[in-house]
């Protein structure tokens, strides 16, 4: 990675990465986000290098946009341009594994290396390693209360929820109250958690963009529309968009860590 230093000359991120890189790794995609994450200091016993992979046009050819997993099958975004970092897992929950279904958590790179090394997502107010205050994601979703309303059933049998201001205490039209300072979001579609994930590194000209990929259990989440047309993302429909949860780990197990640079 190369840029220009605050006095406009060219200079290089002096970290070496060829101790670093997967056995037969040529790509420079590859290359720069595994030298962006050297830089980070994740301790090692948390991620697994050797397994890492890229999915660019060059590395994963492949035409699929989307993939299924769990019970019910519930579809999932291939995270194309970017690359994965698996982490290492407690095999304790390894028999349920393939009964969950895998979403994307986007957040800062800081905040993701705290999830990494705890094992689970951060709420709204907590904070990183560095003493920084999360953010509550979605942005849209800010209010200290609103109310949630049941608006229809997807084609997997969840209930698909409308997030309303908030409505009197003697209402009765079933709503539910919603406190997203207490809530988990994630989501199936990896361009959609891009929104909540730069980081900039304007000494370098880039753009760093993470998000941690979760296996998710299918009975610990619900689901909200987002409607706001900016939000939307190709192959999913604005009522698959945000996945919501009261549950931690183990309930949402952070799998891999994502990476892509934007020049």
């Amino acid at each position: 990675l190369t840029g220009s230093d605050p006095n406009g000359n060219t200079t290089n991120i002096p970290r070496p990465v060829d101790h670093i890189l997967p056995r037969g790794s040529t790509c420079v995609l590859h290359t720069k986000c595994l030298q962006f994450l050297d830089t980070i200091k994740i301790d090692p016993k948390y991620i697994d290098i050797a397994n890492s992979r890229c999915y660019c046009s060059n590395c994963f050819p492949h035409c699929e946009s989307y993939s299924y997993a769990g019970n019910p099958p519930k579809k999932f975004e291939v995270p194309r341009g970017w690359v994965k970092i698996p982490l290492f897992l407690d095999s304790r929950y390894q028999a349920n594994w393939n009964q969950y279904h895998i979403a994307y958590h986007g957040t800062p790179i800081f905040f993701a290396k705290s999830i990494i090394e705890s094992s689970q997502l951060l709420l709204s107010g907590d904070t990183n390693c560095l003493g920084k205050e999360v953010p509550n994601i979605p942005s849209h979703l800010r209010n200290t209360l609103s109310s949630l309303r049941d608006i229809g059933i997807d084609a997997s049998g969840y209930t698909i929820n409308a997030v309303a201001p908030r409505h009197s205490e003697d209402c009765c039209c079933g709503c539910r109250i919603f406190d997203p300072q207490k809530t988990f979001f994630t989501t199936p579609s990896v361009q959609y958690s891009e929104k909540f994930s730069e980081y900039h590194m304007q000494h370098f000209n880039i753009t760093i963009k993470t998000a941690i990929v979760v296996m998710q259990d299918p009975k610990s989440y619900q689901i909200i529309e987002d409607k706001v047309a900016s939000h939307q993302v190709p192959n999913f429909d604005s009522s698959e968009l945000i996945w919501f949860s009261r549950w931690r780990y183990p309930a949402i197990i952070p799998c891999a860590l994502l990476i892509k640079i934007d020049a």
